[in-house]
């Protein structure tokens, strides 16, 4: 997974988050050097809410995949 083709990409939640599934990755925040300190902060495009997730939760297949469904 390229990092830098993240932004604005559009993600499923596989068990919803707040009653949510459909995100769109809206910016990385690096709180160190490596790789497992970024966070991404997702947007949920139905209620506009935003989440904070570890890089390394979105890179697990089963809780998030990549494109909406």
């Amino acid at each position: 997974m390229v990092i830098s083709n993240l932004q604005n990409s559009k993600w499923t939640a596989v068990k919803p988050v707040d009653r949510s599934k459909h995100f769109e990755l809206k910016s990385l925040e690096h709180s160190g050097p490596k790789e497992d300190q970024t966070v991404c902060v997702m947007r949920c495009i139905v209620t506009h809410t935003t989440h904070r997730i570890r890089l390394e939760e979105l890179k697990d297949n089963k809780k998030w995949r990549k494109g909406w469904y």
